[in-house]
């Protein structure tokens, strides 16, 4: 049986978080997590009424509290709380009698994660066309949107290769710039599903699981949330877990013997934080840096798609055209170059702030202190200096103050731990671009208004005769190919904002997540050496250990997804 994995991980998560409150309340340590649109992963499905949403979503998690059949039974948005993700069933829109839907509808989709658009094998009318290119082009949704096809098993075959190839022949200009295999173009019966849960012929259940589709459904889910790293939110409360082990480890596990083993261990702990506060935050920066820059070539759209009316001229036309696509270019180099200016600003400040940590009074003696006791500290605590410092342990019994100064330029410094990793991450972040990001898209844009161009040619409606309206029904056709024409520029450079924001995406994966999630892991595997011996006689804190591990493990599962 297929397997969603964004609820396996969901589950996981809820199970780690409540065996930790459990841990916890054997000490009376309070641990709790608030859900929050932070942390929940929301899943909307929209689309015409009658489509089977709710039969869909019935078929996805098995609730059986979700009303089905026929005519319009969703009258507002729904809210189900499944596994620790967010499904939402709305109501279906551009019903011709009920307006506060689509409002209603638009409200949820702005909290959404992933839509979920459903017709039916009767494709697009007027209405849910203009609706779905409203949202998926206009609006820029089609990137964050999977398109099923439902109740298939009205076509000839009920639901075949061939049934379904016809069908993807009909979708492609309706979908156009967007592809099929962009939205993940699935094709269900979720009705057959749900029939064949109740099936007691085995064969007769095999055929109507294949007819509904649900496989490629959910094969194709997990396609989508691995692509866009939509699992991402779940790593919320667990970095919060995290940070709760490592307080509860400080407070309530064994002291060593040397206290200044215990000062080393709270720096880390310390330094390790501040890294992963920095990462999200850079995160965050960059990803508005290039959401930003995208809007600004959509609306470059909407203002091309303008200068298209009655009595405009060719050359006016191309020449405002190609000053848009000049201005869409110095947009990708803009958002290009602030990324890496905004990212190397922020690891020098995080530099900075290593080096202020190191400069305090404490952090100094501290130094000094695991410096001048070098030889006796625990082989555990000098493998972690050993691995920073090449040449200490050939330092020895003769350590001293002065003679390991002489011996090893600069000394025992805290900042080794993170301080030379954030600058060697300096030097990449100009040098990254191995993608090296070419505003093709722009260009494509010119070449797909430049088609556009050509049809009206062939259509013997040239932009030079706009003012030559001859009868109503010249007028007619005219306005019906610059409607089309306007869609056509919007969608060129919708299309060329999305390619943005999917380098941004890779630009953040290869520049910060990665490099400074090297760096945290280890920090944390220093950490645990440091605890290694101490609270090896502490069951209690050997077990918030393992919880802390699992956190980690899971955390790399979700961001690797």
């Amino acid at each position: 049986m297929a397997r969603f994995e964004l609820v396996e991980l969901s589950q996981k998560t809820n199970d780690l978080l409540s065996r930790a409150k459990e841990l916890f309340a054997e000490k009376k340590i309070p641990f709790s997590i608030e859900k929050n649109d932070e942390s929940s992963v929301t899943l909307t499905f929209i689309g015409q009424y009658n489509a089977g949403k709710s039969t869909i979503l019935k078929m996805l998690t098995g609730r059986d509290d979700i009303e089905t059949g026929a005519g319009i039974k969703t009258m507002e948005t729904h809210y189900y709380d499944w596994n620790g993700i967010t499904v939402v069933d709305t109501p279906g829109i551009h019903t011709g009698t009920r307006e506060d839907h689509d409002k209603i509808t638009y409200e949820a989709i702005s909290r959404s994660d992933m839509l979920v658009f459903v017709i039916t094998n009767e494709l697009f009318d007027d209405y849910i066309g203009m609706h779905f290119r409203k949202l998926a082009i206009d609006k820029g949704k089609g990137r964050e949107m999977i398109l099923i096809v439902n109740k298939m098993r009205n076509t000839t075959n009920r639901n075949s290769t061939e049934d379904q190839n016809v069908i993807l022949d009909g979708l492609r200009e309706p979908l156009s710039p967007l592809t099929p295999k962009q939205l993940y173009v699935t094709f269900t019966d979720a009705g057959y599903y749900l029939e064949s849960l109740q099936e007691g012929n085995p064969a007769k259940k095999q055929r109507k699981e294949q007819i509904s589709g649900y496989q490629q459904f959910i094969n194709n889910l997990n396609a989508f949330i691995s692509s866009h790293k939509t699992a991402g939110k779940l790593t919320t409360p667990l970095y919060i877990l995290d940070e709760k082990c490592n307080s509860v480890l400080l407070e309530y596990g064994p002291k060593s013997e040397d206290a200044d083993i215990d000062a080393l261990e709270s720096n880390l702990i310390g330094q390790r934080h501040e890294l992963i506060t920095s990462r999200k935050r850079l995160q965050d920066t960059i990803k508005d840096v290039f959401l930003n820059e995208s809007t600004k070539i959509r609306r470059l759209g909407v203002e091309a798609a303008e200068c298209l009316c009655n009595g405009c001229k060719e050359d006016e036309v191309v020449e405002i055209l190609e000053k848009k696509v000049q201005e869409a270019n110095l947009i990708f180099e803009s958002a290009q170059q602030n990324a890496i200016d905004e990212t190397s600003k922020r690891l020098l400040e995080i530099g900075r702030e290593i080096k202020e940590t190191e400069a305090l009074e404490i952090t100094k003696e501290l130094e000094m202190r695991l410096e001048g006791k070098f030889e006796g500290l625990p082989e555990n605590v000098k493998r972690i200096i050993n691995k920073l410092i090449p040449g200490m342990k050939e330092v020895g019994q003769k350590i001293t103050q002065n003679a390991y100064k002489t011996g090893i330029q600069g000394g025992l410094k805290l900042s080794n731990f993170t301080g030379s990793k954030v600058h060697e991450l300096v030097l990449k972040v100009g040098k990254f671009l191995k993608i090296k990001f070419k505003p093709w898209t722009a260009v494509k844009t010119a070449r797909g208004i430049a088609i556009g161009g050509r049809i009206l040619s062939i259509l013997g409606v040239g932009l030079s005769i706009f003012m030559e309206i001859k009868n109503e029904q010249d007028e007619d056709r005219i306005q019906e190919e610059l409607k089309r024409n306007r869609q056509l520029i919007k969608q060129q450079f919708n299309e060329a904002a999305n390619q943005l924001m999917e380098f941004g995406e890779v630009f953040i994966e290869k520049n910060i997540s990665i490099p400074i999630g090297e760096t945290i892991d280890d920090l944390y595997q220093n950490i645990k050496d440091i605890r290694s011996n101490r609270i090896a006689n502490s069951s209690f804190c050997k077990s918030v250990e393992r919880i802390q591990q699992e956190c980690q493990s899971l955390i790399k599962s979700i961001q690797e997804n």
